[in-house]
């Protein structure tokens, strides 16, 4: 019987909300799609040198086994690292709506304001047509 594969996130329970912020902020700034660039392009070549291997040679299933190991271990840790951080970033954001539909209750609560809903946007350019003449 094979053992089932961890899928959780990284971390899932030891990281802390600042260190979560702190991830949600590099997922903002532009360097985080280069390294994203990296890792695709590292799973990219692993995968190449899979299929580059001259399948003549005497020793091809043991480089064969060998390569393709390789390469799946570093596209699961890519996707790996890439699905933990989407998790702890979405963790974050999550929090974030909660907290701040918390804050509109208290508000609303304690002065008996309520959110306003928000107003349509109006295209330039496209006419105005009053409610009671749209059909």
């Amino acid at each position: 019987m094979v053992e089932k594969k961890d899928t959780t996130p990284l971390l899932m329970e030891s990281l802390t909300v600042p260190e979560r912020v702190m991830l949600g902020q590099m997922t903002s700034v532009g360097g985080y799609k280069v390294l994203v660039k990296l890792f695709d392009a590292a799973c990219s070549r692993a995968t190449a040198d899979v299929v580059k291997l001259d399948p003549e040679s005497a020793d091809f299933e043991r480089v064969l086994a060998e390569r393709q190991r390789r390469a799946r271990a570093i596209n699961e840790f890519c996707a790996s690292v890439l699905k933990s951080i989407d998790y702890h970033v979405d963790l974050i954001r999550q929090e974030a709506v909660a907290e701040e539909q918390e804050v509109v209750d208290i508000v609303a609560k304690t002065f008996g304001i309520h959110k306003v809903p928000p107003k349509a946007k109006k295209v330039i350019g496209e006419p105005v047509i009053p409610e009671k003449d749209r059909s």
